[in-house]
């Protein structure tokens, strides 16, 4: 008997949606919080819009003689997507792996994390990131073997639908001169001047460059999009022009419960934003695009050390999911990986 990874298909479909329900189960939830059909992966997976790529393990049992061909057996999936950190740039995000119980210990989810490595490199990612939950200790040695840093200092945050909607119904007045609107390429150096703001602010060093955000964010494929606050400021003589005063940075990412999702990068605004007007402006904004695609929910990090921050997402009663830890891995992690000797694979997943 042998297992083969290989690239899914449609007809795979229906094997995810199993998979995807048992790992639900796994977890301590009930096959019900798992909300997409068959339909909707096909659509969302091989569709025009395709929000996310699918790797399919199989278990092929050898046969003797005139034995008939036994179809393969589905037995584990991972998926993934291209996401973008504002500090520096494109990643590729794995959403799940999830193998057969029976199956595990056989290098299978070490080969998922290595496909994935492979897509980060060939799409010059700069990380590989996941989430994990905290009391999945089998998966979390797993990781930890593979040189993978837990960030610690974020947790991760939600609005649902509902929460979407609350948001939506509620008025936002801003200051005379101030209006919030989808960002274009001309706003780039602006926001990108805000970008180093905020990594300073943080603690981080920001590495991505000018021209690639110009590039990721503003030539196909996208990997990430803007919405800015923008002041009008009035000249002494009576001319008028605009300052970029506040960003937010977001992209498509995807639930394999849900659906699709809006992920938030990035929330900045300067200091006198002292009502969070204009943050509750920016992020009415991406929640009226999440309405707009049907999104299931708009989710981020937030840095655990801010508390402001903290007080404002909880005014807009957005979830906390404490127990959910930020992993990746970084180019020379992905690097190691890739080199990683076959004969010396490790997997408990």
């Amino acid at each position: 008997m042998a297992w083969s990874l290989r690239k899914g298909t449609r007809e795979d479909i229906p094997a995810l949606l199993t998979l995807n329900k048992e790992l639900a189960v796994s977890q301590g939830f009930e096959e019900g919080v798992v909300k997409v059909q068959e339909e909707d992966l096909l659509r969302d997976g091989f569709g025009d819009t395709k929000y996310f790529h699918l790797l399919i393990a199989e278990w092929q049992k050898e046969f003797e003689g005139d034995s008939p061909t036994v179809k393969p057996e589905v037995i584990g999936y991972g998926l993934y997507f291209t996401s973008y950190s504002g500090t520096g740039g494109r990643m590729v995000y794995i959403e799940d792996i999830y193998v057969k119980e029976e199956h595990r210990k056989k290098g299978i989810g070490n080969a998922f994390m290595k496909r994935a490595a492979e897509a980060a490199n060939e799409l010059k990612c700069h990380k590989l990131g996941w989430s994990c939950l905290d009391d999945n200790t089998e998966a979390l040695t797993f990781y930890y073997h593979l040189g993978a840093k837990i960030l610690d200092h974020f947790t991760r945050m939600r609005i649902e639908r509902e929460g979407i909607k609350k948001l939506l119904s509620n008025p936002v007045q801003l200051s005379p001169g101030v209006k919030v609107r989808f960002g274009v390429r001309e706003d780039v150096p602006a926001v990108y001047t805000l970008m180093k703001e905020l990594a300073v602010a943080n603690g981080d060093t920001l590495t991505v460059s000018e021209a690639e955000l110009v590039q990721d964010g503003f030539t196909d494929p996208k990997y990430f999009y803007l919405v800015v606050a923008e002041k009008t400021l009035e000249g002494d003589s009576g001319s008028s022009g605009h300052e970029i005063i506040g960003f937010s940075m977001y992209f498509f990412t995807y639930s394999t419960w849900e659906g699709p999702m809006i992920y938030m990068e990035d929330l900045y605004v300067k200091e006198e934003d002292t009502e969070n007007s204009i943050r509750t402006a920016l992020m009415k904004k991406i929640a009226e695009l999440a309405e707009e695609t049907n999104c299931c929910r708009i989710a981020w990090n937030r840095r655990k050390d801010n508390r402001k921050a903290l007080k404002f997402y909880e005014s807009l009663e957005a979830i906390p999911l404490p127990h959910w830890k930020k992993m990746n891995l970084d180019k020379s992690a992905i690097a190691d990986l890739l080199a990683q000797d076959k004969a010396t694979e490790f997997s408990t997943v």
